[in-house]
């Protein structure tokens, strides 16, 4: 009696079904080469029926080349909440990502292999990730903290050092000179700066800046020397780190937090996103704005430092990027969409309209050929940098994060609600010159045709002015 079982269920001996004899069981039929498959069908061959003309299969042509094939490449999982953080190493395949679930991980990408995944965590670290940046040597990267700290690692994933400079989220983070002893700038209720020191007794120093009025967004190098910070209430301020002098104060036992902004700028009716210095210039840089307008400035100016206005978008501008080599800048807005302009000129080149909601991250090949943008629609864009075409699309799911290139252009990181995907990036070069060659031909249509309009209008001042001089002869002969 098997489990569960009882009297009433119990099979005897007499119940047992008898088995059938063999006679009438499935007899197996010996198969032969000879022996055909009977196909049911007893109708003999008719030698008069019509036969029915062969029709070969017409082969499908094939796909047009794509002048960028994107392919997913790897799934990074391991996060709990939205992937609000990352960024790539600028010299390796390498990643580190960050969330509100208080966890940071650092990835290596290698060709066909598994990812590589480091837990980046330490004792007195327990609040997530608001920000990080790498140093550009790529031999570490600092990580901003919710709870004011910033912590600086290898990029191995070995941490190094940790202090607590803020006592507001650090926003922004950003490293000058060698990662195995940069200087830091972070972001905060305060701008500072922290010059970190391996195998001094006094392993960091920090000068902190309490001259603004409101928590900060944004801080950017300079030089080696000077930086400009942004804030929540549209102010943008020029400050001077001088290490010599700090390390002197400290010493002698005389520091101070009074340090003064060397120069403010005003002209933002409300919170500063981002301020990006114009690559290989200390004297030209761009902000951008909840007031939704883009301005680029220069310092060298001490009357009047605001170049241009661009005030084409409609939403809050929230990323800016200048085009390496070139006066043209890129932004993103909550519009849905993201421009191209002449800094120089102050004018609009290209506006690039695909997304259905806002724009939330972008970024720009090193190649400087491509764009690839995300949005809270949950979609990827990828464009032409240089006359804003549409290229591809990648659906993505949900509202996407990031969506960033790698420091060779062949791969695309995006991040969202707990995944983090990468992208793989392959690009037809003879596509791409088709696709210019057609567009510069379209464009010399365009310039050698007359405008229909304006022909019309000629036409009809002619007539008028015929009608006024016919009407001036009758008044003569009067």
């Amino acid at each position: 009696m098997g489990c569960c079982g009882s009297k009433s269920n119990e099979v005897t001996p007499v119940d047992t079904p008898k088995k059938r004899p063999l006679s009438l069981g499935f007899q197996e039929k010996e198969i032969t080469d000879n022996s055909r498959v009977h196909t049911g069908e007893t109708k003999e061959k008719n030698n008069n029926d019509v036969k029915k003309p062969y029709r070969p299969v017409k082969e499908l042509p094939p796909a047009p080349a794509k002048e960028i094939e994107v392919e997913t490449l790897v799934i990074l999982e391991g996060h709990d909440n939205y992937v609000d953080v990352a960024a790539w190493s600028p010299v390796a395949d390498q990643i580190v990502t960050g969330s509100t679930d208080k966890q940071a991980f650092l990835w290596k990408i290698e060709p066909h292999q598994a990812p590589d995944k480091v837990v980046l965590e330490c004792e007195d670290l327990d609040s997530p990730v608001s920000s990080l940046g790498w140093s550009q040597d790529g031999a570490g990267f600092a990580l901003g903290h919710d709870d004011g700290k910033v912590s600086l690692w290898t990029n191995s994933g070995v941490h190094v050092f940790t202090w607590w400079p803020h006592e507001a989220p650090v926003t922004c983070v950003t490293l000058r000179g060698p990662g195995k002893a940069p200087a830091i700038l972070s972001a905060g209720d305060c701008s500072a700066v922290s010059q970190f020191i391996p195998g001094a007794a006094m392993q960091e120093l920090t000068q902190l800046y309490l001259t603004n009025n409101h928590n900060l967004t944004w801080v950017e190098w300079i030089d080696n020397e000077r930086f400009l910070c942004a804030d929540a209430g549209g102010t943008i301020q020029l400050h001077n780190f001088d290490l010599a002098r700090l390390n002197k104060k400290v010493r002698e036992g005389k520091y101070e937090d009074k340090e003064e902004a060397k120069r403010t700028f005003t002209s933002h009716t409300f919170g500063v996103y981002q301020v990006k210095m114009k690559p290989e210039s200390t004297e030209i840089f761009a902000s951008c704005s909840v007031d939704s307008d883009v301005k680029v400035w220069n310092l060298k100016d001490k009357k009047d430092p605001l170049v241009h206005n661009l005030d084409e978008h409609l939403g809050y501008v929230t990323n800016i990027e200048w085009i390496p080599g070139t006066d043209k800048l890129i932004s993103s807005s909550f519009d849905y969409s993201l421009k191209i302009w002449d800094t120089r000129k102050g004018e609009l080149l290209h506006s690039l309209e695909k997304h259905k909601d806002a724009v939330t991250k972008f970024s720009l090949s090193s190649d400087l050929n491509y764009l690839v943008s995300s949005g809270q629609d949950g979609d990827i864009h990828f464009w032409d940098a240089k006359d804003g075409s549409h290229i591809t699309s990648y659906e993505g799911a949900g509202r996407i994060m990031n969506a960033l290139w790698n420091w060779q252009s062949d791969k695309v990181v995006v991040t969202t609600y707990k995944v983090v995907t990468v992208l793989e990036a392959s690009f037809d070069s003879a596509v791409r010159n088709t696709r210019k060659a057609e567009t510069l031909q379209q464009y010399s249509k365009l310039i050698a045709q007359e405008d229909p309009v304006v022909i019309e209008k000629e036409e009809a001042k002619g007539e008028k002015d015929d009608d006024d001089e016919t009407l001036e002869v009758k008044t003569d002969v009067k």
